[in-house]
């Protein structure tokens, strides 16, 4: 019972109407972010961090030039 509850409010939360469209939701959104130049949005795992900012493997190069 308690899961189902858990379920419900994920639901409502991310404004989904089921578990699927959540893990969809989930795996698309938050797995992305935006390159602190360019802002393309790029995989979490395939960005580089400097000083905590995302900076893509392109703009990454750029930035060393400097």
């Amino acid at each position: 019972m308690i899961k189902k509850i858990e379920i419900k409010k994920l639901l409502e939360e991310f404004e989904v109407n089921d578990e699927e469209e959540l893990e969809k939701k989930l795996n698309n959104d938050y797995l992305q972010l935006p390159c602190i130049i360019c802002k393309k949005e790029y995989l979490f795992d395939t960005l580089i961090f400097l000083d905590g900012d995302p900076y893509c493997k392109h703009c990454i190069k750029y930035r060393r030039q400097k």
